[in-house]
């Protein structure tokens, strides 16, 4: 729930900051005045923005002052889509004997400057005596609200933000990249041109468009780099290995015609790929290209005839294609969206590229068929060679003893930050903005209200705030949700339509007669209609409403508060509606701090667990959902996972002793890597922690090792378990395959996605440890238990 509210929350009420310009100076005068011009700058290039703010609407004073009248049609648009229930206590108030005694009661109050009726307070006298706003159900703490200081100028007042919107739908990153390439260079002008006063002001810029164009552009370079530096990097090791340059085109061939096949199912599949998601190129270019390997140095020893590669290598490249298959796809039982898709493209991709090489491949390197090395008499591996095997494997297992005893396991890591971007400049302006305006101050998080339409949202609405009134609450709270007469309800305003106009009608009359009632001596006839101007302007903006609107069709209102309210508040399009509440907690200081996390924490998941579509939102309430995350892949992702390849072993080998020793390799690559990392993580500059992202290499060195160990142990087979034989010739493929694999996970570590680059340092070194276990230490484990030739 928290996740999925964090990203309701940016997804539909971000779209207001798409682009929020930090002006920031001395003087605060001046600042302000910047501010004002820049906004008008952005509003005149006709096509930039949509909507643009240097002020929050409902400020309409020239000092930011709230002004009521600016809600006036807001409230109409909310006595229109109330219950027709409601509608009986406003035409009490506005009936003949209650009217008057409301406005003589509100004259007395003004006048005498105390209260007459303990219900009358001094701000509703002045603005509200027939109790308009008052009668409408839910809407009297939003319009108090209003009278909040500037949201958009900092305590200090020597900051003010502009907000912008684009004037098109940028959810496409290259979108939003070519809308900032227009607005950054109109920001520029904008200032070069001003006063020097102004051009000494700093000016930056963050918001959802500057973080979605900086991560996707710098992801989109990484994948392109990834890809490059991974297929020249295999060119190199082939001819280091091999001499030669031909097989390389046909591999490349191969590698792009299987990349092209697994996004054109990808695509069928996903409507699009996320972030984390691009990190398959490079996996799968190492893991596809290992089959061509294997296939490449067996036609050195037995021929190029395709028939014959395929009939000798089909079984093992095969079962290693399918049980690695098997272990990312199996990566869909994440919770994690990212690793879901990352798991479902890499099967697809592995499996595609088995195909690949054994039909393609394997034709195309019997147009150049490789050149054979002179006849060799076989020499078996000596007793000698794999009691060493054995004295390495104890040694190692020491030393991993050793270090886990001074060092411990890798910690693991439940921070939010673990998923960020390294270096973000985006990410730096916000963090500047929030802690000058003190947004960070006060606890408490945002509340998303989710439904199918807005009468489900308006009961779950309800729900939530059935759920807090029944909670005894440890901390002081204030508790906020969007009126529910600001959700359109199409009945409602069909049904109010002859009650409002018969409301205008009397509010006119009354309006028109006010000046007569009996009043102080001191209370002019200006002051009357000062008082009576939020109420004039509400009935007038629903009589405009009203005229706007033919029967049947649905009302919205039209001015820039109501849409500003709106907008903030509920988002309609697309599905499912959503509305966004709030609860603010205690001003946070060193004394409460822990206090105010525990309440928080306690909050999200009362709120989290009561009832479906509503969802608390923020930061702070991730770190315990990723625990609870963590705690679920392992045991619904990796556990299973393990389920899986043990049958597959089971099917591949069908002997115990031969699936012992695949795990056995398994277990000690996992172990070398584990005391790998705590080695690593004594660094001060290497986070060589468990994360979120990097759990993901789990299932994926699963899979890896299963390929490997399954081709070794075959190979054996095959050679009656001629290990210095399988060593030249499988043990040779397998060294490149480990190398080119490590390099296509290598290639992620510069990533500048921290839990991107962490997925991809772990990957690399247990691919390079798994690659080393099976082919110099699995052998020597096989003679052990194999100790007469088969």
């Amino acid at each position: 729930p928290e996740a999925t509210g964090l990203q309701l929350f940016q997804e539909r009420f971000g779209k207001d900051i798409a682009l929020m310009i930090s002006i920031s100076g001395n003087d605060a005068d001046t600042v302000e005045q910047a501010a004002r011009s820049l906004t008008d700058h952005l509003l005149a290039r006709p096509g930039l923005v949509s909507r643009a703010y240097w002020k929050q609407p409902g400020n309409t004073g020239t000092s930011g002052d709230f002004d009521p009248q600016d809600f006036a049609e807001l409230i109409a648009y909310g006595w229109l889509n109330a219950s027709p229930e409601s509608w009986q206590r406003l035409e009490e108030n506005l009936s003949a004997e209650r009217s008057e005694s409301s406005l003589t009661d509100a004259f007395d109050t003004l006048a005498y400057g105390q209260i007459v009726d303990p219900q009358l307070s001094m701000f509703r006298a002045s603005i509200d005596p027939l109790g308009v706003v008052e009668a409408l159900p839910d809407f009297g703490g939003l319009l108090a609200k209003g009278e909040s200081r500037d949201q958009f100028q900092a305590r200090d007042g020597k900051l003010r933000l502009v907000r912008a919107e684009a004037p098109n739908d940028i959810a496409n990153y290259k979108l939003t990249i070519a809308w900032l390439a227009e607005v950054e260079p109109a920001i520029r002008d904008w200032q070069a041109a001003a006063s020097p006063e102004i051009r000494a002001l700093a000016v930056d810029w963050t918001g959802r468009a500057p973080y979605t164009a900086e991560i996707a552009s710098s992801m989109e370079r990484e994948m392109q780099w990834s890809v490059i530096i991974a297929i020249l990097l295999i060119h190199a090791l082939f001819f280091l290995f091999y001499r030669r340059f031909v097989p390389i085109i046909w591999l490349v061939l191969c590698l792009a015609l299987t990349f092209t096949i697994t996004l054109t199912i990808g695509s069928f599949l996903f409507e699009k790929l996320g972030a984390t998601s691009v990190g398959f190129a490079a996996i799968l270019i190492g893991l596809a290209v290992d089959y061509g390997f294997v296939i490449y140095q067996e036609s050195l020893k037995y021929g190029s005839s395709p028939q014959a590669l395929r009939r000798r290598l089909a079984y093992s490249i095969g079962w290693a294609a399918t049980t690695t298959a098997a272990v990312f796809i199996g990566l869909r039982l994440s919770s994690l969206p990212g690793a879901s898709q990352l798991g479902t493209m890499v099967g697809i991709g592995i499996t595609v590229g088995a195909l690949v090489m054994l039909t393609l491949f394997t034709w195309l390197n019997h147009l150049t068929p490789p050149t054979s090395p002179a006849a060799t008499e076989r020499a078996p591996g000596s007793p000698r060679a794999s009691r060493f095997g054995l004295w390495v494997t104890l040694g190692l297992a020491g030393a991993m003893a050793l270090v886990f005893s001074l060092a411990g396991l890798p910690p693991v890591s439940t921070s939010a930050d673990d998923l960020r971007p390294k270096d973000s400049h985006a990410s730096r302006v916000f963090v500047d903005i929030w802690e000058s305006f003190g947004w960070g101050d006060r606890g408490g998080f945002q509340v998303i209200i989710a439904g199918d339409d807005e009468a489900r949202v308006g009961e779950r609405i309800t729900a939530a705030t059935g759920i807090l009134s029944a909670d005894p609450g440890g901390l002081e709270r204030e508790t906020t949700f969007p009126p529910k007469v600001l959700l359109a309800s199409p009945a409602n305003q069909v049904a109010n339509r002859e009650a409002a106009q018969r409301a205008v009608r009397r509010a006119g009359t009354i309006l028109s007669s006010a000046t007569e009632i009996e009043r102080p001596d001191n209370l002019e006839v200006e002051h009357v209609e000062d008082i009576l101007a939020l109420t004039r302007a509400i009935f007038s903006s629903m009589e405009q409403l009203l005229a706007q609107t033919p029967q049947g069709e649905p009302i919205a209102p039209q001015t820039e508060t109501s849409r500003w309210v709106l907008d903030n508040l509920v988002s309609r399009d697309p599905t499912p509606v959503c509305a966004l509440g709030t609860i603010d907690l205690p001003v946070r200081t060193g004394q409460n701090a822990a206090a105010l996390e525990d309440e928080e924490l306690r909050l999200a998941e009362l709120l989290g667990d009561g009832t479906e579509g509503i969802y608390p939102a923020g930061w702070p309430l991730l770190r315990p959902a990723i625990v609870r995350i963590m705690r679920h892949e392992l045991i619904w992702v990796v556990l299973p996972m393990a389920a899986t390849l043990f049958c597959m072993l089971w099917l591949a080998f069908r002997r115990l002793r031969r699936v012992a020793l695949s795990l056995a390799a398994l277990v000690f690559s996992f172990s070398c890597l584990l005391a790998t990392m705590s080695l690593l993580d004594l660094h001060p500059g290497i986070r060589a922690n468990w994360n979120l992202m990097n759990l993901a290499a789990i299932p994926l060195l699963l899979g890896v090792g299963l390929d490997y160990s399954i081709h070794m142990q075959l190979a054996l087979r095959r050679l009656g378990g001629d290990v210095a034989e399988a060593r030249r010739t499988i043990g040779r493929a397998l060294i490149l395959c480990g190398l080119s694999t490590a390099t296509g996970f290598g290639t992620l570590i510069w990533s500048t996605n921290a839990g991107l680059a962490s997925l991809g340092l772990v990957c690399c070194i247990g691919i390079l440890i798994t690659m080393i276990t099976c082919v110099f230490l699995l052998p020597a484990w096989y003679r052990w238990t194999h100790p007469a030739p088969r």
